[in-house]
């Protein structure tokens, strides 16, 4: 007889002295006398369940119950492996001809034939409710991680061996990413990732809702020094360029209504500042999708980078950024129709920082509010899961499955269209990633990203931000 699947969590079980232990001698002795052969640990193992999560009595089987087994608490609690159906509904029905026979049914159950009837319409249905994730407890998917990473539970000899694996397993699952936790153990709805921590959270706030959800993994500890982060800041090209914005409105320049560089002289801070340059690589990575051979890709850039056919100022992304950056560390200020200019004499590594931390938090909600569809699931996932990481790196591929997870519900994820999404996400973060890396808090490859010590402090900055206004 081939052996079936073992139940997840029952080798130490609390049923060892159950009632059913003594029937089921008597039912092996049973089918001896009626010269049949069915898998009686398979049954066993079916009645440990009864016993232990729903505390049924082995004799009391009302209509309803079999396909209540197979199809809600088997899937749930039982093996990962889907079970036999055939040898399933040959040992019930086995064992419920003898309990009638030895007048040992509940009064209150359903007849044998109809509870083998039940069994065979739930069997035909057990292999898709097993392996459906949706149907599992959340201590199945746990067991059935620990056992794919080699933390199994098989063959522990006490309690105590039993709790430390189990703190093994959790310790491992806590540093899963979240989309890859919501893979391994699903919700029971169809719920985006978004629509769910908000309803969890109780908040309808989105950013809070995704700061809540790595709340038991914030580091603890001290943060970089300022002579430890200043010199990344200076070197990744920001501060100098708020500094030439500065100097060059120094130490006033008319601004428009909106409190903006007036166009004729918009378009001269950005010749001055050789804005073309980000620009230039900004358009790069918007058309990066395109099938343009590289010289036409080169040639268009070289057509529309220098282009400035805005109206206002703020419709110019290069010019914008360090515009409100620098007004938000107060570098330029607005009275009237006048901005007033000016940049410290002497900036300390302390000074450094801090200016930083106010130019780059207003890079990080301007972007957000541009982009409120995709900008935080893409920015905001890749800062906190990259902090609670820091220093391991981060790959591009899971910031993008964490995003279909956390805008889509899983049902929407599997549609045909579900591409078109992943390009867009796609497009956001090399927008995102560019947009950012003059600020100095990531470093890049193709394929990964890892937060710097600075980029340490500046999102423990925003936490503190946010968090001060839940």
């Amino acid at each position: 007889m081939s052996q079936q699947p073992r139940m997840p969590g029952l080798t130490m079980s609390a049923v060892t002295d159950a009632p059913h232990r003594l029937l089921l001698s008597h039912f092996t002795t049973w089918l001896r006398a009626k010269n049949r052969e069915v898998d009686v640990p398979l049954l066993e193992s079916l009645l440990d369940l009864r016993a232990m999560y729903d505390d049924l009595e082995p004799t009391l089987w009302p209509a309803g119950s079999v396909q209540d087994l197979l199809l809600r608490l088997l899937p749930a609690k039982g093996p990962t492996d889907p079970l036999s159906s055939d040898a399933v509904v040959d040992a019930l029905d086995a064992y419920f001809r003898f309990l009638r026979n030895t007048g040992r049914m509940s009064a209150r159950s359903a007849t044998p034939a109809d509870l083998t009837k039940e069994a065979r319409r739930s069997a035909k249905r057990m292999t898709t409710a097993a392996q459906d994730r949706t149907n599992w407890s959340q201590t199945k998917s746990l067991i059935d991680f620990g056992a794919s990473i080699g933390l199994s539970l098989d063959d522990l000899s006490s309690a105590d061996e039993l709790q430390g694996r189990l703190g093994q397993i959790s310790a491992a699952w806590n540093e899963l990413p979240i989309h890859e936790r919501l893979r391994l153990d699903p919700p029971k709805d169809d719920l985006s990732g978004r629509a769910r921590a908000m309803a969890a959270y109780q908040t309808d706030d989105e950013v809070e809702a995704l700061i809540r959800a790595f709340r038991f993994e914030m580091p603890q500890g001290d943060l970089p020094s300022p002579s430890e982060v200043a010199p990344i800041i200076r070197k990744a090209g920001l501060l100098n360029q708020l500094e030439a914005l500065t100097r060059w409105v120094e130490p006033r320049t008319e601004v428009t209504a909106t409190a903006v560089l007036r166009p004729a002289a918009a378009r001269q801070a950005f010749d001055d500042l050789g804005l073309v340059a980000w620009t230039r690589e900004q358009l790069r990575r918007d058309y990066a999708d395109t099938e343009l051979q590289p010289e036409e890709m080169e040639l268009l850039l070289d057509t529309t980078a220098p282009l400035q056919t805005w109206r206002s100022a703020r419709d110019c992304p290069a010019l914008d950024r360090l515009w409100n950056a620098a007004r938000a560390c107060q570098m330029i200020r607005i009275e009237g129709r006048w901005a007033y200019a000016s940049w410290p004499k002497q900036l300390d590594d302390e000074g450094t920082v801090n200016l930083t931390i106010d130019a780059g938090l207003d890079l990080l909600y301007s972007f957000l509010d541009d982009d409120p569809g995709f900008g935080l699931p893409v920015l905001g996932y890749a800062l906190l899961r990259s902090y609670v990481r820091r220093p391991r790196p981060i790959s591009r591929q899971e910031i993008e499955d964490f995003t279909m997870s956390w805008i889509l519900p899983p049902s929407e994820r599997a549609r045909t269209d579900g591409q078109f999404y992943r390009r867009w996400v796609r497009a956001t973060m090399r927008g995102a990633l560019y947009s950012f890396s003059d600020l100095g808090i990531f470093s890049q490859t193709e394929t990964e990203i890892v937060l710097t010590a600075w980029g340490d402090v500046f999102v423990s900055a925003w936490l503190n931000a946010e968090l001060s206004e839940v």
